[in-house]
């Protein structure tokens, strides 16, 4: 009976997806404007990030807001869906102008927030008078955590010091662990008055995609899941939450980018040719392995293509199994069940 990978081997398999993804499909997209592959990861983060957080508006709403500017559903709801839609367009462009050297200058910290924010506090501003973009000016708590949250009058030095710290991860330590250590480190900071795990999670996006990653769009349905990595972090374990970043990453990869940018005849993962396909990861690397589906082999990844697997469809019987040819030189008919 399988259990749950290890996290180094989940860490090494992501890399390798990640290495192939800029070798033989050229890296992310730029503009959410121009490319659909982009929109679709687009639409899935602020429709995620924000359920997260409470916003009720159901997806099909969050598409058509984004994409039509139609809003139907809760004013507040829809204010804050065009915020972090505003934010995410700007954070999936802009990362990569950003030398990984720099991390994130306070001045990203700043226009993402204020994007975020600015449409629902036109309606409702905080009452600590914080300004989109501005530190808050009154002490909070984290719901449901026993962390204790930095205080006013020391945010701009914890703010100071984490931005020194999003650089290059240390010797070590793999990217994907030091985005999630300083996605946990700016939420028990808690620099807004409101945002803050959004815009915390957009900030570790734009750390990712300066590693040269996808964004990771953390399901709305790990919840509590995201919440337990989030408080074992606070406590020194990065694990938990490093395991659920990678995997959403992956998720991107295979479910969005790798399906959609890949022809027919492109050889791709099995994970990212399941997402297509009425076959599961784990079903087909069998296959491969067992030779009945024409794959190759690259690290420990093994890698087909969509003609290939519709070579396989065509090589099986109705009830699954491959046709019997008769031997040489045999008249006898082949035997059919019914």
């Amino acid at each position: 009976m399988g259990g749950r990978r290890p996290l180094e081997t989940v860490l090494t398999r992501l890399d390798e997806q990640v290495t192939l993804f800029h070798q033989h499909y050229g890296g992310l997209p730029r503009a959410v404007e121009a490319d659909q592959i982009l929109r679709e990861i687009w639409i899935e983060d602020t429709y995620h990030s924000s359920r997260l957080e409470g916003n009720a508006l159901p997806k099909r709403e969050v598409r058509r807001l984004l994409v039509e500017g139609e809003v139907r559903g809760p004013l507040s709801d829809s204010l804050e869906i065009e915020g972090y839609g505003q934010a995410a367009r700007w954070v999936y462009s802009a990362a990569s102008d950003y030398p990984l050297k720099r991390g994130i200058p306070l001045g990203v910290v700043q226009a993402a927030h204020r994007l975020l924010v600015e449409p629902a506090w036109s309606l409702a501003p905080p009452s600590d008078g914080s300004r989109p973009g501005g530190f808050r000016r009154r002490g909070v708590s984290i719901a449901g955590s026993s962390v204790r949250t930095t205080p006013p009058i020391a945010l701009d030095g914890a703010m100071q010091d984490w931005i020194e710290r999003t650089g290059p991860e240390p010797r070590g330590v793999h990217g994907v662990q030091h985005v999630a250590d300083m996605h946990a480190w700016v939420e028990r900071i808690h620099p807004f008055a409101d945002g803050n795990g959004r815009v915390g999670r957009l900030l570790m996006n734009f750390m990712l995609i300066q590693r040269g990653y996808p964004p990771a769009v953390l399901n709305s349905t790990s919840r509590q899941r995201y919440l337990r990595g989030l408080a074992r972090a606070d406590s020194g374990h990065c694990g938990g939450l490093t395991e659920l970043i990678a995997r959403a990453i992956e998720s991107s990869l295979n479910q969005f980018l790798i399906p959609h940018l890949a022809g027919d005849a492109r050889l791709v993962p099995l994970a990212a040719l399941a997402e297509s396909s009425e076959f599961r990861a784990p079903y087909l690397r069998n296959l491969a392995i067992s030779g009945r589906l024409r794959a190759v082999r690259e690290g420990s990844i093994w890698l087909s293509s969509k003609a290939w697997l519709d070579d396989y469809r065509g090589s099986r019987s109705p009830r699954g199994r491959r046709p019997r040819t008769p031997p040489a030189g045999s008249n006898k008919p082949l035997r059919t069940t019914r």
